[in-house]
């Protein structure tokens, strides 16, 4: 019999698993737009409904290189289309194929004015529910913002610079922290 330790692990590593799979897929195949499971439906603890869908961004556990390439492609061009060229090349190689150099960690950017971002700062949680391809996790997760100079959101405004050229100069990323205890998965990880 394994520990629930053990569980919450293999849970926590299916997801960033299967994160990456689809991930990866979506930069081959999707042209890079975000799947279905990347943008999950939020919910309160309640399962009250807050947005239909949020694109979320993984991050490596240490995306400082990524961010210094995501800012080099970004800056170095002001063609969006070569911008998003670049960019998707970079992530179509490798980039997704160690799912164990990701933290569990989600990043959304969001305006600074956006209701649902003030919402989920307000409450300070949520519960984020990722569907595609026959798999489902509902995972409750803990909400903050990161500073200007923290290093998910420096990547994940480059990362997000890449593809939207029309983003705006001030915006805010929250991160969404996992509550791996309270999280389940339809269908659940193997024993």
């Amino acid at each position: 019999m394994s520990s629930p330790d053990a569980a919450v692990f293999r849970l926590r590593d299916m997801f960033v698993g299967w994160q990456c799979r689809i991930r990866q897929h979506a930069m081959r195949s999707e042209g890079g737009r975000p799947p279905a499971g990347a943008r999950p439906a939020v919910t309160d603890d309640d399962g009250a409904a807050l947005a239909d869908a949020v694109t979320t961004l993984m991050l490596k556990r240490e995306p400082q290189d990524d961010t210094a390439r995501f800012r080099h492609m970004a800056t170095r061009t002001h063609d969006p289309a070569e911008r998003y060229g670049k960019a998707l090349e970079y992530l179509c190689g490798d980039y997704y194929q160690q799912a164990r150099a990701f933290a569990d960690v989600l990043c959304a950017l969001f305006g600074t004015e956006s209701a649902l971002a003030l919402a989920l700062l307000r409450e300070g949680r949520c519960v984020l529910v990722f569907e595609q391809f026959r798999q489902r996790f509902c995972i409750p997760c803990a909400v903050t913002e990161a500073s200007r100079e923290h290093p998910a959101f420096q990547a994940t405004y480059w990362h997000n610079a890449l593809f939207n050229p029309n983003m705006p100069p001030a915006v805010r990323v929250l991160l969404f922290k996992p509550r791996w205890l309270e999280a389940s998965a339809d269908p659940p990880p193997p024993a």
